[in-house]
Order: C-alpha cells, then structure tokens, then sequence
C-alpha cells in the first residue's frame, strides 16, 4: 500500500519557515554563548556572604526567582532589581547592546510577518477588483437600452 504525501506549503512558505527555524537557532547559540561568556565569579576578600562579584564590582541588591526547572538570581546595585512581566525572564542579566540586536532582529521578524499578510490580502483585493461585468440596462417593455 503506497501512502501519498501531500505538499502543504509552498517552497516560498517552506523556505521562509526554515529561514525562521533559522534564525530562531543562531538567537539561542548567541544567547547561550553570551551567557557564557559574560558568567560572573564569586568575589574573594571585599565581597560579602551571598554578594556577586564581576569585574571586581560587588553587587548588593539579590533577588531570586523560582521556576519548575531551576532559578533566576538577578544582582543589582539599586535598592531594587527591576523585573517585568513583559520581558523574558533572565534577559535583565544580558548585557544591552546584546538585547538591542535581538529586539532589533525581532523588530524585523514581525514586519516580515506583517508583509507577508499585507501581500496576500493586496493580491485578493487586486483579482477582486479586476473583474469586470456586463450589465445590461433594461426598460419596462423589456428591451436593452444600455449595455
């Protein structure tokens, strides 16, 4: 018995789905590095008990946050560390310039997507518009006056 495999997409819509799949990969490998390459180490003398040490910098604000498969601590030197609901969590232990290119390659992203529905929607609105009907204008006797 021969199965028969249905194309679903396109090799546009495949090609672009791969390049997200992507592009998706290239931001975890930077993200992973960059967390390893930015990893803190512990202070020796000046540091105190449960402080962070990095560049020779001691932190002194610590907040923890507890998820299924580990846990986050954020070091501050502000009286409190600044965390939203709206960000990843961990990203606030990334450095900034790191942040700006991937906002700004998910800034990209997203108008690609929004090109992609604009395209679709204008190519509808182009094949609905170019049709053309006759009509013919008729009087009550039944007879064409206009065409």
């Amino acid at each position: 018995m021969a199965f028969k495999i249905k194309k679903i997409l396109t090799e546009r819509q495949l090609f672009r789905a791969k390049w997200s799949i992507g592009l998706v990969m290239i931001c975890l490998v930077v993200n992973l590095c960059a967390s390893f390459a930015y990893g803190a180490k512990e202070c020796g003398e000046g540091a105190a008990y449960n402080h962070l040490c990095y560049d020779g910098e001691v932190f002194t604000t610590t907040e923890t946050e507890w998820y299924p498969r580990g846990r986050i601590v954020y070091y501050s030197h502000n009286e409190q560390v600044c965390n939203s609901s709206l960000l990843i969590p961990g990203t606030a232990i990334l450095p900034s310039g790191l942040l700006a290119v991937f906002y700004a390659l998910c800034l990209v992203y997203l108008f690609l997507g929004i090109y992609v529905v604009s395209d679709i929607f204008m190519a509808s609105i182009e094949r609905i518009t170019s049709q053309t009907q006759i009509v013919k204008v008729h009087d009550r006797a039944g007879q064409v006056v206009r065409e």
